[in-house]
């Protein structure tokens, strides 16, 4: 049988692995959402100049 503490320090372990999962998964979708923008960002430009261009 697990004792109380072990169970309640199995309990914390999980909150804290699924709180750092959990920002993990935030800064991945910022990141995304940044890399996203700058290449939207270049295509304009790229559009931009080739039309002043042409």
């Amino acid at each position: 049988m697990i004792s109380r503490s072990a169970t309640g320090e199995r309990r914390a372990l999980a909150l804290t692995l699924n709180d750092t999962k959990t920002a993990v998964n935030k800064l991945h979708r910022m990141l995304n959402f940044l890399v996203f923008r700058q290449q939207l960002w270049w295509c304009v430009v790229v559009k931009v100049v080739v039309e002043f261009v042409i």
